[in-house]
């Protein structure tokens, strides 16, 4: 099974993710920059936080973005038994297909931690395993100048980048950074020489 960290190196597009949501406060911000900038993004949400926003779920479906599965609380998972392991995606991927009414196909596990133990689940549940190349830092840099300068700068063909929604731990942690982050990174995309697409889109690149 293979993991996930960019798309191709050849095809002149990005894709911009989101972890740990949905959340009530957070998400509609980024929901309104990337329908500004008519930018579809890929949402990795935790199932403990889609059951409490089922709604949230629904509209980042319907307008076009992917949902993704990032486990079901969040657990460290190298630290986890595989019958453990196993009830955090599939409980999470239940949830998350039961709002949306159709199938998760992609699994970021948290923290970017993998395990032999997740790639035997990958091909039992038949779902793609993926990381990112370039992390914004947004959930421990609170300086959306910083942030971008550190995502632009590392900008590249197939580049996969890794924003938040919240924490997934501490929901009322301050994230105003990212949306204020994610409207100048798009910024620079529109103005440059990249398209932004859901990883699904890039992976098709693949073949896959």
């Amino acid at each position: 099974m293979k993991l996930y960290f960019r798309g191709p190196n050849n095809f002149p597009a990005i894709s911009i993710t989101f972890d740990d949501g949905p959340h009530p406060s957070y998400t509609p911000q980024l929901l309104q920059v990337l329908d500004r900038f008519n930018v579809k993004g890929t949402f990795f949400m935790t199932g403990a936080n889609a059951r409490k926003n089922k709604i949230l779920v629904k509209e980042v479906s319907d307008q076009g973005h992917e949902i993704a599965n990032h486990s079901l609380n969040h657990l460290k998972q190298l630290l986890l038994p595989p019958d453990v392991l196993e009830n955090e995606i599939k409980a999470s991927k239940d949830i998350l297909e039961s709002i949306i009414e159709r199938k998760t196909t992609l699994y970021r596990p948290p923290h970017g931690y993998t395990s032999p133990f997740l790639f035997s689940l990958a091909k039992k549940l038949d779902f793609k395993v993926i990381l990112w190349s370039i992390n914004a830092y947004d959930y421990r840099d609170t300086n959306p100048v910083s942030i971008t300068r550190r995502v632009v700068s590392r900008l590249k063909k197939g580049s996969i980048v890794l924003f938040h929604e919240c924490n997934a731990r501490n929901p009322d942690r301050d994230y105003t950074q990212t949306a204020t982050a994610l409207s100048d990174v798009l910024m620079h995309i529109k103005n440059g020489s990249f398209n932004a697409v859901t990883i699904s889109e890039l992976l098709t690149r693949f073949g896959t």
